[in-house]
């Protein structure tokens, strides 16, 4: 059950990074912003990425007492 618990939100958590930052990059195309603000704003977007892939981390450290025992051995 734990392990499903924790797949369940790391791929929640993935799938929203990965979706709100080619949404972000279509809402300012939309708004027709010059090169230098849109490299601005697309560079901004990739942060869910990777706020995306790092809590997974936290994910599997909160979820998992394995994860936990073997993060702290280390």
């Amino acid at each position: 059950e734990r392990v499903m618990r924790s797949l369940l939100i790391v791929v929640s958590v993935d799938v929203c990074g990965w979706i709100i930052t080619p949404a972000i990059n279509g809402f300012f195309r939309i708004l027709q912003l010059n090169c230098q603000q849109m490299f601005a704003w697309q560079l901004f977007s990739k942060i869910f990425i990777n706020v995306a892939l790092s809590a997974k981390l936290f994910i599997y450290y909160s979820t998992s007492t394995d994860y936990r025992a073997a993060i702290n051995a280390f």
